[in-house]
C-alpha cells in the first residue's frame, strides 16, 4: 500500500505499540491489522500521495483473505455515488458539512445517508 518499505515499517511499529497500549481489547489481532491499516492512510495522507477507493479495496482483498474481512468486495457491492462519498470523507477528509454542500443535502441527511453506508459496509464485511 505504501510503497516505501521504511514507511511500512514505521507504520507497523506504531501500529504494535498502539495495540499493546491498549491492553484487554477483544481481539488484539484485529485491532493490530486495523492500526496497520489506518497507520498507512496516515502516512499517505501526510506524504499527500492519491489514493483510491479501488485501490485500497484491491490490496485489502489481497491481504490474509481467511483472517482480514473482505473490505474489498463490500466496498464494490457499494453505488458508484457511495464509494465517492466514503472515499472523499474517510480518505480525503472532508467532513460531512462539505459532502453535504457538495450534494445539495442537509448535513443532517448526509449524516443518516453515511450511516446508512457504513451500516451497509459492515454488514456485507460480517455476514
Amino acid at each position: 500500500m505504501l510503497r516505501n518499505k521504511d514507511e511500512a515499517e514505521d507504520a507497523v511499529q506504531e501500529a504494535v505499540v498502539s495495540t499493546l497500549v491498549r491492553v484487554g481489547i477483544g481481539n488484539p489481532c484485529a485491532y493490530c491489522k486495523r492500526a496497520v491499516y489506518t497507520q498507512c492512510i496516515n502516512i499517505l495522507r501526510r506524504n499527500k500521495r492519491v489514493i483510491h477507493t479501488d485501490e485500497i479495496a484491491a490490496n485489502v482483498a489481497d491481504a490474509e483473505a481467511e483472517s482480514v474481512p473482505d473490505i474489498g468486495r463490500a466496498l464494490a457491492s457499494l453505488s458508484e455515488i457511495e464509494r465517492a462519498l466514503v472515499g472523499l470523507h474517510f480518505e480525503g477528509g472532508w467532513s460531512l458539512k462539505q459532502l453535504a454542500g457538495l450534494t445539495d443535502q442537509s448535513e443532517i441527511t448526509m449524516r443518516r445517508q453515511m450511516k446508512k453506508i457504513i451500516d451497509k459496509l459492515r454488514k456485507r464485511i460480517y455476514q
